[in-house]
């Protein structure tokens, strides 16, 4: 089943600030930084586009994110819930929080997205396309419909978390901490093959 891309037809530029002061977080437009420490919580972003954006100040709570897209945006360390319909592309992801989330029709483009945090969420048409994830956790997460394409998974944590059907064979895996029912039905090429059998501890002859 193909991803489906964020619905946007119109969008007006905003700013948080106004956004909070109307209690309305829908079709906009933020291409401008925000005041430091804005707390925003038990909204949906539904329907915004994020431009060249740094929102590492924000304290965030119970927010969702329906038919968004991020480009140039930096939202390191933040905390999501749920979200269906979102791209991130040229993003700085590092240690964003989406656990225990409905992690829905989602594209993560070239973004560095080291220690990424996906633990116990339900993802379901996602593509991950040239991106750093290196140190990230997959930790009792539900998969349907999952592509990765040229992704650093170095040292990622993927533990039962089944990736039947995943193809692996562009990314790297070097030192990933996993397991043998996780790795089940995964395509991977020659290689990765050999790496995964060195981690089981088998000497091949």
């Amino acid at each position: 089943m193909p991803i489906k891309n964020p619905i946007i037809k119109q969008t007006k530029p905003q700013t948080l600030n106004s956004m909070l002061a109307n209690n309305d977080f829908t079709n906009a437009k933020i291409t401008s930084n925000q005041e430091d420490n804005l707390i925003i919580q038990d909204v949906t972003f539904d329907t915004c586009q994020f431009t060249d954006v740094n929102l590492t100040n924000l304290k965030l709570e119970n927010v969702d994110l329906l038919d968004c897209f991020f480009e140039k945006c930096d939202l390191s360390n933040l905390k999501f819930r749920h979200l269906n319909r979102v791209i991130f592309k040229d993003c700085r992801l590092v240690g964003t929080d989406f656990q225990m989330s409905h992690f829905h029709n989602i594209q993560i483009i070239n973004c560095n997205a080291k220690y990424l945090n996906l633990a116990m969420s339900d993802i379901k048409d996602v593509q991950i396309v040239k991106s750093n994830l290196t140190e990230s956790s997959f930790i009792e997460n539900k998969i349907k419909n999952l592509t990765l394409n040229n992704v650093d998974l170095s040292h990622c944590e993927i533990i039962n978390t089944s990736l039947n059907n995943v193809d692996l064979s562009t990314c790297n895996i070097d030192n990933i901490k996993t397991d043998l029912s996780s790795l089940k039905g995964t395509q991977v090429n020659v290689n990765q093959a050999l790496s995964i059998v060195s981690m089981l501890d088998i000497t091949i002859k």
